[in-house]
C-alpha cells in the first residue's frame, strides 16, 4: 500500500516526580518520539486537604 498515510502515536508520560518525567521523555526521543506542546504541571488535591503535584509530557510518533 504504497500511498497510504504513516501511522501516528500518541502517548502520555506522567509521573509525581520530574526526575522520571525526564528520564523517560528523554529515552522516547531516543526512540523518534517526540514531545507535543509543553510539559504540564498538575496540582491535585486530595480529599484530606493535601496536595500532589504530577508532571505531564504528551508524546507523539509518526
Amino acid at each position: 500500500m504504497a500511498n497510504q498515510p504513516a501511522k501516528s502515536s500518541y502517548r502520555i508520560v506522567e509521573s509525581m516526580l520530574n526526575i522520571e518525567v525526564e528520564k523517560e521523555v528523554n529515552e522516547l526521543i531516543e526512540q523518534g518520539w517526540k514531545p507535543l506542546g509543553s510539559l504540564l504541571i498538575v496540582v491535585k488535591k486530595a480529599a484530606e486537604g493535601d496536595e500532589h503535584i504530577h508532571y505531564v509530557q504528551a508524546m507523539v510518533k509518526s
